[in-house]
């Protein structure tokens, strides 16, 4: 399952896929505006909650 987030504020978007089977967020991306702290704070949400993939092919 892939899920996009865009930003109204700012010129941002943020893809998400889930994978059902393993039921874990598998890669996380974000292009645009301070890309990689948005990503960052994704990804530690993701972890908190526990259902970042953080398998050896994990991005």
């Amino acid at each position: 399952v892939e899920i996009i987030l865009n930003s109204k504020n700012y010129k941002l978007t943020c893809k998400i896929v889930f994978d059902p089977r393993y039921e874990k967020v598998i890669e996380t991306s974000c292009i645009g505006f301070k890309e990689d702290k948005v990503k960052y704070i994704i990804q530690n949400c993701f972890k908190e909650k526990g259902i970042l993939y953080t398998g050896k092919t994990s991005r």
